[in-house]
Protein backbone atom coordinates (compact mmCIF):
# COMPACT_ATOMS: atom_id res chain seq x y z
CA UNK A 1 0.00 0.00 0.00
CA UNK A 2 0.66 3.09 -0.58
CA UNK A 3 1.20 4.29 3.40
CA UNK A 4 0.51 1.85 7.02
CA UNK A 5 -2.51 0.63 8.51
CA UNK A 6 -3.99 3.12 11.00
CA UNK A 7 -1.98 2.04 13.97
CA UNK A 8 -4.77 1.62 16.59
CA UNK A 9 -6.51 -0.93 14.13
CA UNK A 10 -3.69 -3.46 14.78
CA UNK A 11 -2.31 -3.17 18.43
CA UNK A 12 -3.80 -2.89 21.98
CA UNK A 13 -5.18 0.64 22.81
CA UNK A 14 -7.94 2.82 24.52
CA UNK A 15 -10.68 2.59 21.74
CA UNK A 16 -10.54 -1.17 22.46
CA UNK A 17 -11.78 0.01 26.11
CA UNK A 18 -15.49 -0.91 26.50
CA UNK A 19 -15.73 2.27 29.02
CA UNK A 20 -13.62 4.28 26.81
CA UNK A 21 -16.05 3.41 23.74
CA UNK A 22 -18.88 4.19 26.09
CA UNK A 23 -18.36 7.40 27.12
CA UNK A 24 -17.16 8.48 24.19
CA UNK A 25 -20.57 7.54 23.05
CA UNK A 26 -22.38 9.08 25.41
CA UNK A 27 -20.56 12.51 25.00
CA UNK A 28 -21.61 11.94 21.17
CA UNK A 29 -25.30 11.28 22.09
CA UNK A 30 -25.63 14.23 24.24
CA UNK A 31 -24.20 16.56 21.78
CA UNK A 32 -26.03 15.22 18.91
CA UNK A 33 -29.23 15.89 20.84
CA UNK A 34 -28.20 19.35 21.52
CA UNK A 35 -26.83 20.41 18.08
CA UNK A 36 -30.34 19.71 16.51
CA UNK A 37 -32.06 21.10 18.89
CA UNK A 38 -30.07 24.79 18.19
CA UNK A 39 -30.27 24.01 14.76
CA UNK A 40 -34.09 23.55 14.28
CA UNK A 41 -34.50 27.07 16.52
CA UNK A 42 -32.34 28.68 13.75
CA UNK A 43 -31.45 31.12 16.59
CA UNK A 44 -28.75 33.71 16.31
CA UNK A 45 -28.15 33.14 19.92
CA UNK A 46 -27.52 29.93 19.83
CA UNK A 47 -24.55 30.41 17.60
CA UNK A 48 -23.11 32.59 20.54
CA UNK A 49 -20.20 31.10 23.14
CA UNK A 50 -19.04 32.51 25.92
CA UNK A 51 -16.00 34.58 24.12
CA UNK A 52 -16.05 38.02 25.08
CA UNK A 53 -16.20 40.45 22.09
CA UNK A 54 -12.58 42.03 23.60
CA UNK A 55 -11.04 38.57 23.86
CA UNK A 56 -7.97 38.08 22.12
CA UNK A 57 -9.68 35.59 19.24
CA UNK A 58 -10.66 36.36 15.97
CA UNK A 59 -14.34 37.39 15.27
CA UNK A 60 -14.53 33.56 12.96
CA UNK A 61 -13.97 31.91 16.23
CA UNK A 62 -16.56 33.26 18.05
CA UNK A 63 -19.68 31.93 16.29
CA UNK A 64 -20.86 28.08 16.51
CA UNK A 65 -22.46 28.44 13.08
CA UNK A 66 -22.55 24.37 13.00
CA UNK A 67 -24.60 25.03 16.58
CA UNK A 68 -21.68 22.66 18.44
CA UNK A 69 -21.88 23.33 22.22
CA UNK A 70 -19.12 25.96 22.91
CA UNK A 71 -17.89 26.19 19.02
CA UNK A 72 -14.31 24.87 19.32
CA UNK A 73 -14.15 26.49 23.02
CA UNK A 74 -14.33 24.21 25.77
CA UNK A 75 -13.03 20.79 26.97
CA UNK A 76 -16.31 19.06 25.85
CA UNK A 77 -16.27 19.99 22.64
CA UNK A 78 -13.06 18.92 22.41
CA UNK A 79 -13.96 15.85 23.78
CA UNK A 80 -16.80 15.16 21.25
CA UNK A 81 -15.04 16.07 17.87
CA UNK A 82 -13.46 13.03 16.53
CA UNK A 83 -16.78 11.00 17.38
CA UNK A 84 -19.46 13.61 15.75
CA UNK A 85 -17.25 14.48 12.55
CA UNK A 86 -16.35 10.39 12.28
CA UNK A 87 -20.37 10.05 12.08
CA UNK A 88 -20.58 12.88 9.77
CA UNK A 89 -18.64 11.75 7.20
CA UNK A 90 -20.10 8.02 7.78
CA UNK A 91 -17.01 6.66 9.34
CA UNK A 92 -15.11 8.11 6.58
CA UNK A 93 -13.10 10.69 8.25
CA UNK A 94 -10.18 9.01 8.67
CA UNK A 95 -9.49 7.53 5.35
CA UNK A 96 -10.01 10.79 3.69
CA UNK A 97 -7.76 12.81 5.82
CA UNK A 98 -5.32 9.55 5.20
CA UNK A 99 -5.34 10.47 1.48
CA UNK A 100 -3.26 13.20 2.23
CA UNK A 101 -0.31 10.82 3.25
CA UNK A 102 0.13 9.67 -0.59
CA UNK A 103 2.07 13.27 -1.49
CA UNK A 104 3.56 13.30 1.95
CA UNK A 105 5.39 10.27 1.95
CA UNK A 106 6.31 11.00 -1.59
CA UNK A 107 7.88 14.07 -0.93
CA UNK A 108 9.78 12.01 1.93
CA UNK A 109 11.02 9.11 0.36
CA UNK A 110 12.00 11.05 -2.57
CA UNK A 111 16.11 10.96 -3.40
CA UNK A 112 16.73 14.25 -3.36
CA UNK A 113 14.78 15.02 0.03
CA UNK A 114 16.85 11.32 1.61
CA UNK A 115 20.39 13.34 0.48
CA UNK A 116 19.80 15.14 3.42
CA UNK A 117 20.56 13.86 6.71
CA UNK A 118 18.66 16.41 8.45
CA UNK A 119 15.39 15.56 10.24
CA UNK A 120 11.96 16.32 8.41
CA UNK A 121 9.91 18.97 9.19
CA UNK A 122 6.72 19.54 9.12
CA UNK A 123 3.76 21.68 10.01
CA UNK A 124 0.14 21.01 10.26
CA UNK A 125 -2.16 24.36 10.38
CA UNK A 126 -4.90 23.62 12.42
CA UNK A 127 -4.45 20.40 13.85
CA UNK A 128 -7.69 20.19 16.10
CA UNK A 129 -7.58 16.99 18.23
CA UNK A 130 -4.22 15.81 16.54
CA UNK A 131 -5.88 12.29 15.37
CA UNK A 132 -4.16 12.74 11.55
CA UNK A 133 -1.07 13.91 13.03
CA UNK A 134 -0.32 11.01 14.68
CA UNK A 135 -1.09 8.97 11.28
CA UNK A 136 1.86 11.64 9.75
CA UNK A 137 4.08 10.67 12.51
CA UNK A 138 3.39 7.06 12.23
CA UNK A 139 4.09 6.56 8.62
CA UNK A 140 7.20 9.08 8.57
CA UNK A 141 10.78 8.55 9.99
CA UNK A 142 10.81 8.49 13.95
CA UNK A 143 13.23 11.44 14.14
CA UNK A 144 10.37 13.86 11.79
CA UNK A 145 10.07 16.81 13.86
CA UNK A 146 6.40 17.60 13.64
CA UNK A 147 5.01 21.09 15.03
CA UNK A 148 1.05 21.46 15.32
CA UNK A 149 -0.85 24.54 15.05
CA UNK A 150 -4.57 25.53 16.54
CA UNK A 151 -5.98 28.11 17.90
CA UNK A 152 -8.09 26.35 20.70
CA UNK A 153 -6.24 25.63 24.16
CA UNK A 154 -8.72 22.99 24.45
CA UNK A 155 -7.84 21.12 21.37
CA UNK A 156 -4.17 21.54 21.63
CA UNK A 157 -4.82 19.50 24.86
CA UNK A 158 -6.52 16.76 23.58
CA UNK A 159 -4.28 16.46 20.40
CA UNK A 160 -1.25 16.55 23.02
CA UNK A 161 -2.94 13.51 24.45
CA UNK A 162 -3.44 12.18 21.17
CA UNK A 163 0.06 12.61 20.92
CA UNK A 164 0.85 11.09 24.04
CA UNK A 165 -1.22 7.76 22.95
CA UNK A 166 0.65 7.57 19.77
CA UNK A 167 4.12 7.38 21.10
CA UNK A 168 2.71 4.91 23.77
CA UNK A 169 1.44 2.40 21.23
CA UNK A 170 4.20 3.20 18.86
CA UNK A 171 7.06 2.49 21.66
CA UNK A 172 5.05 -0.98 22.38
CA UNK A 173 5.45 -2.13 18.90
CA UNK A 174 8.84 -1.19 18.44
CA UNK A 175 10.32 -2.71 21.74
CA UNK A 176 7.45 -6.80 20.19
CA UNK A 177 10.32 -5.99 17.12
CA UNK A 178 13.39 -6.09 19.41
CA UNK A 179 13.69 -2.15 19.52
CA UNK A 180 13.51 -1.80 23.38
CA UNK A 181 13.92 1.56 24.60
CA UNK A 182 13.56 3.19 21.50
CA UNK A 183 13.53 7.36 21.58
CA UNK A 184 10.23 9.00 20.12
CA UNK A 185 10.16 12.66 20.84
CA UNK A 186 6.52 14.41 21.64
CA UNK A 187 5.13 16.88 18.84
CA UNK A 188 5.53 20.34 19.34
CA UNK A 189 1.88 21.82 19.97
CA UNK A 190 1.60 25.89 19.17
CA UNK A 191 -1.52 28.01 19.80
CA UNK A 192 -1.26 30.37 16.80
CA UNK A 193 -3.81 31.78 14.05
CA UNK A 194 -3.29 30.15 10.82
CA UNK A 195 -3.41 33.54 8.81
CA UNK A 196 -0.58 34.96 11.41
CA UNK A 197 1.74 31.99 11.59
CA UNK A 198 4.91 32.58 14.56
CA UNK A 199 7.12 31.05 12.69
CA UNK A 200 10.54 31.94 10.15
CA UNK A 201 9.81 31.69 6.41
CA UNK A 202 10.70 28.20 4.93
CA UNK A 203 11.37 27.13 8.38
CA UNK A 204 9.25 23.75 7.22
CA UNK A 205 10.34 21.36 4.77
CA UNK A 206 6.12 19.87 4.69
CA UNK A 207 2.61 22.41 5.82
CA UNK A 208 -0.44 19.97 5.83
CA UNK A 209 -3.71 21.29 6.21
CA UNK A 210 -7.36 19.67 7.38
CA UNK A 211 -10.59 21.47 7.60
CA UNK A 212 -9.23 25.07 7.92
CA UNK A 213 -11.61 27.47 6.36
Amino acid sequence: GKYKLPYDMYTRNRQNSPLYFGSKTARFLSEAIGILSRRNRGSEEDKRIWLSDDSIYPDYYKTAFHYQTDGWMSPDSADVYETSTETLFLGGQDVMQRTALVPLLEYANDSTTTMDESPLKVLEVGCGTGRFLTFVRDNLPLDSECTAVDLSPFYLNNARDNDKNWMSIRKRMEASNGSEGIKIDPATFVQAKGEDLPFENEEFDVVVCMYVY
